[in-house]
């Protein structure tokens, strides 16, 4: 007949594990894995004891590293570290690392982090812009 299609057979042989998809062990592309705060030029900056201080309040156990290279805030027990841009002893931006796995069940200790921040006066920082992380009546 004309209008007989051809038989096509496949070797199934001729697949191999590279032509498979490759696991990845990446997060998804909208998972974030740190978050940017600055405190707005209308705010006085905070020092590194005032955020010591906060982050005691809201129950971590911060350890302030100096190195040449810049300021490094770690929480005692957790993977998640910041990074704070310091000027004589005054902040203005600040950089949360997050730890591996932390926030996935409870979102902590990131949301903690976030509300002792916010009692500064910080904003977060994202590709949307920036937004006051409390509301200043709530401080």
């Amino acid at each position: 007949m004309a209008n007989e299609l051809p038989q096509i057979h496949l070797d199934m042989s001729a697949l191999t594990l590279a032509m498979l998809p490759k696991p990845t062990t990446r997060r998804p592309p909208n998972h974030v894995m740190e978050t940017q705060l600055v405190i707005p030029q209308s705010e006085a900056p905070s020092t590194i004891t005032d955020i010591l201080e906060v982050l005691c309040k809201a129950d971590f156990h911060p350890i302030h590293e100096s190195k040449a290279w810049g300021d490094w805030i770690h929480l005692y027990g957790c993977r998640t570290v910041i990074s704070i841009e310091c000027a004589g002893g005054l902040c203005r931006a600040a950089t949360i690392e997050h730890g591996e796995g932390e926030e996935e069940v409870d979102g902590e200790p990131l949301a903690s982090i976030l509300r002792a921040f916010g009692k500064l006066g910080w904003h977060r920082v994202d590709d949307e812009g920036e937004y006051p992380l409390i509301d200043k009546a709530a401080r």
